[in-house]
């Protein structure tokens, strides 16, 4: 049996098998919500979870894709190679999840109450540990929350959740804690209570997809209220109309797409320190007679006999059979079998295979997120911090107890990351996390660190060119 994941990656493994005919699906709760959990076996590997942040799904720790020949590595490949056992935890906030009910008889959930930070950090984050406990013993595991997956690990340590809190040694938080600070319009957009605007109604949406469908199809999760929103001139979109006319015609569609995130989450990451493969058409070319010399990354490679047919280098590297491979971005022509190829007017090979288009990754990463989630973001934001969801007035999480802190207590190392030009979560959200927590009258202001990556934003912590030279040691060293 095969699930979303296992078709990106066919070396995830399922659960153990117990009740559910799904090997992959967790029950989790009361109401027996549905999640996924997948492993990637690592002998004697120390497990690690791994929570990815809201509207996306555990594939954003599997991108940049191991097939798309572009030698990068993302988290899950790295930890594993250095000697963890990655579990895949895609909780209640996952596209998948989403998908799942979208694609019910019902197209609704049972119960909308479900779907809140408060339910994923109680219920969601234990049911995970508690296979993994089964599998590899009950303490000693580490974690990694990113974004929301940060946030609701940061809650469920605040509340020591029972089977939480006791099992986890080691805990990295990305991007956001306990403490919410956006941009301007992120901002605005909760101080002006737009989205429970648009659910005020009986016929609002209940998910909000930002994808953009193939033509002659319609997003009903994308409805005239947002779009109306959405074309207001007073939000910024970094792609505008005159930016937008540079864009190959084929991939506008995904670079639309970006524009709807940053306008219903905010910039998730800085387009400049991408792998290209997110945002770009690509081609993989094998290339024999290479020199295997070091290309610079962006040098146009032509064909020697049609110098039509180009593009710019986005990863060259040695692949298993010792021929250099070229991914280039940006491209057009053919590209022949046998084709001397030039850089910088340099010969560099000759094309040894038929080249493989690859389609931009970005509309696979993210998809629809139920508004409910939203709103009690934007109730958090408003308030600074965590709160009860739906709560009126706010009741934050954080009181200034000294117990609060207990959770923080029993790990053996706490780590803070984030991007100082994070356009989605303001720096100060982990820049408060560790003020909060170096007030720690217990042991946790003695284990937990804090780093602030000048030159990231928020998603290219994990999707960047150099994510595998710059973060994830940092990462590694974490969970050591």
């Amino acid at each position: 049996m095969s699930s979303p994941l296992t078709e990106i990656d066919p070396r995830l493994e399922p659960m153990p098998p117990g009740k559910e005919p799904n090997p992959f699906r967790l029950r989790c709760g009361k109401d027996g919500l549905r999640l996924m959990l997948h492993r990637l076996p690592v002998k004697d590997g120390r497990p690690v979870l791994l929570l990815h942040g809201a509207s996306a799904a555990s594939n954003t720790f599997l991108t940049p894709r191991a097939d798309t020949g572009n030698g990068c590595q993302n988290l899950v490949d790295y930890l594993a190679g250095e000697g963890f056992e990655p579990w895949l935890l895609d909780w209640r906030s996952s596209k998948y999840i989403a998908q799942q009910i979208l694609d019910s008889k019902a197209g609704q959930p049972s119960s909308p109450a479900l779907f809140n930070f408060d339910g994923a950090a109680t219920e969601d984050i234990g049911a995970a540990l508690d296979v993994i406990g089964n599998v590899r013993g009950k303490n000693g595991i580490g974690a990694v929350g990113f974004c929301m997956g940060g946030a609701i690990l940061s809650q469920a340590l605040l509340k020591n959740v029972p089977n939480v809190s006791d099992r986890l040694s080691h805990v990295v938080i990305m991007s956001l804690g306990l403490f919410y600070t956006m941009s301007l319009y992120g901002r605005l957009k909760a101080e002006s209570h737009l989205l429970e605007r648009i659910v005020s109604g009986s016929s609002g949406p209940f998910f909000l997809d930002p994808r953009i469908p193939p033509a002659g199809a319609q997003n009903r999760n994308w409805p005239p209220s947002i779009r109306d929103l959405y074309r207001l001139s007073l939000w910024r979109h970094p792609y505008d109309e005159e930016r937008m006319k540079s864009v190959t015609e084929s991939d506008r569609g995904v670079l639309e797409m970006f524009n709807r995130l940053s306008f219903m989450l905010g910039e998730p990451y800085r387009e400049s320190n991408l792998v290209p493969e997110i945002h770009n058409t690509t081609l993989v070319l094998d290339v024999e007679d290479s020199p295997h010399e070091t290309l610079p990354l962006g040098v146009m490679v032509r064909e020697e006999s049609d110098t039509e047919s180009e593009g710019e280098l986005a990863h060259s590297f040695t692949g298993g059979d010792a021929r250099q491979r070229m991914v280039l971005y940006r491209h057009k022509g053919r590209f022949g079998i046998g084709h001397k190829l030039l850089a910088d007017g340099r010969p560099v090979g000759r094309v040894a295979s038929a080249p493989v288009v690859k389609k931009p990754l970005l509309p696979d990463l993210f998809g629809a997120m139920a508004i409910q989630f939203l709103i009690h973001g934007a109730e958090n934001l408003r308030a600074g911090q965590a709160t009860d969801c739906n709560a009126i007035p706010p009741v934050p999480h954080i009181n200034g107890t000294a117990g609060q802190y207990a959770g923080f207590d029993g790990l053996k190392r706490l780590t803070l990351i984030g991007g100082a030009l994070n356009r989605l979560w303001h720096r100060d959200s982990i820049d408060r996390m560790a003020a909060w927590l170096a007030r720690n009258p217990g042991i946790g202001s003695r284990t937990f660190v804090r780093h602030m990556l000048p030159e990231y934003g928020h998603q290219d912590l994990l999707w960047g060119r150099k994510s595998a030279k710059e973060v994830f040691p940092l990462i590694k060293a974490a969970l050591e």
